[in-house]
Order: C-alpha cells, then structure tokens, then sequence
C-alpha cells in the first residue's frame, strides 16, 4: 500500500468532517467540537493534512483534494448497469474526463454491450441485451470487463508515471439479498440465473480479484438499497453541512422494490444484511376463520415485489395511482415499525415522474390509517438514476478506511458497521 493510502485511512475521521462541510464556511473550532478532541491535536492534524496536500485552505474553510484517490461504483439492476467514478471529495467524474485516461477511451462501448445516454457523469448498459438462458454469463462479462479496464488504467498509471489514476476502491451493488461478512450475492433475480450464493470473485473475475489485491485496491459488495441510502444520507449529510440527523427510509424502485433505513445515524443492516427490506412483505394479508373457528389466511398473498412486476404501463395516471398505492402501503409499514416519517424515493420509475408524486402526496389521506396519518414527508434526494452506484463507491472507501494494517490481506467488506456520528 503507497503512503498516501496510508494517510487517507489514518486521517480518514477528519477528512469524513471536512467532506461534509465542503460547501459552507466552517471554522477549526466546528472541526474541534465535531472530532472531541483539544484544540492543539485538531491544529496539528489540519497542519499535517496541509502539508501533504491532503487538503487546502479556501478562504473560510478547508477543502479536501479530490484528486488523490478515485472510487469506482458499480450498480447491477434488473433493467440497467450502471457505473460512477468518484474523487476523495465524493464528487462525481465527468464522462468525458474518466474517457480521457487511455484504458477508459472506449469504455462506453464493451464488446457486445453499447452504453445507452445517462448524464454528463455517469455509465449506463442495458443489464441483459441478449437475453437468452446464459443471461448471467453476460452480466459476468460485462461487470468483469469493466472491472479489468479500470484495474488496468491503474496499473498502466503506476508502470509508466503517466495519466495518474489513483484508484483505490471499487464497490459494486446488486438487486436481491447480500450476505455482506461473506461478500456474497445470495439471490439475483431468477431472469439472470437460478445460481444462489454467488461470490465476489465469481462475479467479478479471479484474474480482477488477483489484480486488485496487488494493486491494493479495496472491495466492496452490498445490496442496491442500501448502497443507494449510503450515498443519499451522504448528499443529506452535505446539503446540512453536517447537521442532518433524522432518521430516513428510502424505497428503491425497479422491476421489484428494494428498501433500507438509517435509524440514530447508523445504517441498518441486521444480523443477516436484510433488515429494513421489506419488497417481501404480502400486500393485502386477509386471515379468515375455519370450521374450527381457527384463524388462517386466505390463500397465497401477493408480495410487494410481485404486485410491482405485475404493474403495467404506470405512465398512465391510473397506472401510477395503483403505483402510488402500494407505496403508500410501504410508507404505513415503515412508520408503524421503525418510526420513521420522512422517506427518499429512487429508481428510474419515480424519477421519471417526480413532478406527479407531489400531487399523488396530496391524496394519502385516502390511503392510510390513523395511526400513521402524518406519514411519507418526501426528503429530497439526489434524483439521479445512478444514486446507487454512488453509494458503492462511497461504501468502497469506507471499507478502505476500516482497513486493519495486522491484516493486511483483508481488502473486501470492511464497512459492516457504517455510522455517520
């Protein structure tokens, strides 16, 4: 590991202060309260970050430069990959900045798979344009691929000195469960394979793994949701300057729903990574009685996550309302268990209708029960489509900065326990 890595996991307390403060005017005192420590110890460990050029002095504040490591995000769903680069600073690599280094010129363009138009920052592909039976085979090609092309402009960057990229983490996110100690994808969904528990290692590539590791590059693998609410508490965090500490839920939608919290700053993860999902969940459990007088349920119930599937064309109005319903019913759930009235929604669906969702607002009172009847304050997120790639590069450095120095050989996961107190 080169010594500047060295630096960012031992600096890694502060640097988290000053990144959130980075668009407001902050004083050494702030960064003294926030980090409970003397006022000698924060002057010297501002001091030493100055002098390595960690950060700089911009009138007011301190700024951190972004420059001296990047994080690569990847986001497999069900309809699309997508793939975000971002600097120390959390802020996003442009498209045309990340295709002028040599190994990324043509990384819109992976052998059989074209990149579809996104935004000015990130990468999208078609998750399966090939369909077929060996439709995971392709999503292995494609993820590796992408994977072997930064790994190699890192590796061509230390060889010859030039086009410096200092990658140093690349997180990827998946839809279905994650069991995050192991780094394994326990469940993707059944129209790319029926292979359960599927490693790291088989996902991305022996040979990317090997690289990785020589190249000290950190890994990460978590479900979608929950890298998309890491990356959302994050911009939350930045937009308050710090000061953001309600609790929140986020709904992620795509071909099903994936949901996660954050309860006292602290993502929820459970014993198993599955606390706070909730796309499982039977949407309309009705219980009858038998001869007996006993209670059972009627029949198969229908879950979340297959009443979203079974949704079609929700760009008509009758289409989002049923939508909305469900959501709504989501909402309910979270409030009566967790507590929590304030939720962020993400997925290309809700995006493509943020200007309907306010009106649909208007009209839960029509949809909820007492109880809960202040539920669902929409909290403004990101609102662009690859949150949860941001989200895997951010959790990407997190497990760099968890990094234990007596084991040396561990790079991957981490970040099991990811607080923002």
């Amino acid at each position: 590991m080169d010594e500047m890595q060295c630096k960012l996991i031992e600096y890694h307390e502060i640097l988290d202060v000053i990144r959130v403060r980075k668009n407001t005017d902050f004083s050494i005192e702030t960064l003294k309260n926030k980090l409970k420590i003397s006022r000698t110890t924060t002057d010297r460990l501002v001091n030493e970050l100055l002098g390595e050029g960690i950060i700089r002095k911009a009138e007011k504040r301190h700024i951190i430069d972004g420059k001296i490591a990047y994080f690569l995000g990847i986001s497999i769903g069900s309809k699309h990959t997508r793939f975000h680069l971002i600097d120390l600073n959390f802020e996003l690599l442009s498209r045309n900045v990340v295709k002028q280094y040599p190994c990324l010129s043509s990384i819109e363009t992976i052998g059989q798979f074209v990149g579809e138009e996104s935004d000015d920052n990130g990468f999208c592909f078609e998750t399966l344009p090939m369909g077929g039976n060996n439709a995971f085979s392709k999503v292995q090609e494609l993820i590796g691929k992408i994977v072997k092309a930064f790994l190699r402009q890192k590796e061509q960057s230390r060889l010859d000195g030039r086009s410096h990229f200092p990658l140093a983490g690349i997180g990827i996110a998946v839809t279905g469960p994650v069991d995050y100690t192991n780094a394994i994808w326990r469940s993707a969904p059944e129209q790319f394979t029926k292979i359960k528990n599927i490693s790291l290692p088989e996902l991305i590539g022996y040979d990317n793994l090997r690289k990785a590791e020589e190249l000290d590059v950190f890994l990460s693998l978590d479900n979608n949701a929950k890298a998309a609410m890491v990356s959302e508490y994050q911009y939350l965090l930045e937009r308050k300057a710090g000061d953001f500490n309600e609790d929140i839920a986020l709904l992620y939608f795509g071909s099903g729903i994936g949901s996660s919290a954050v309860l006292g700053k602290t993502l929820l993860r459970g014993s198993h990574n599955l606390s706070g999902e909730i796309g499982s969940l039977p949407t309309l459990p009705t219980c009858t009685k038998n001869d007996k007088g006993e209670l059972i349920q009627s029949g198969l119930q229908e879950t979340v996550d297959e009443r979203i599937r079974s949704l079609q064309n929700i760009d008509t109005i009758e289409g989002l309302q049923n939508y909305f319903c469900i959501l709504t019913y989501l909402c309910n759930v979270i409030n009566c268990i967790l507590g929590i009235d304030r939720v962020i929604l993400v997925g290309h669906d809700i995006r493509k209708h943020e200007s309907i969702m306010p009106s649909l607002l208007e009209k839960r009172m029509e949809y909820t029960i007492a109880s809960t009847q202040h539920f669902c304050t929409p909290a403004k997120g990101r609102g662009i489509s690859g949150t949860a790639a941001i989200g895997a590069a951010i959790e990407a450095y997190m497990s760099m900065c968890h990094f234990n120095s007596s084991l040396p050989e561990e790079r991957v996961n981490l970040a099991k326990d990811i607080c923002w107190a």
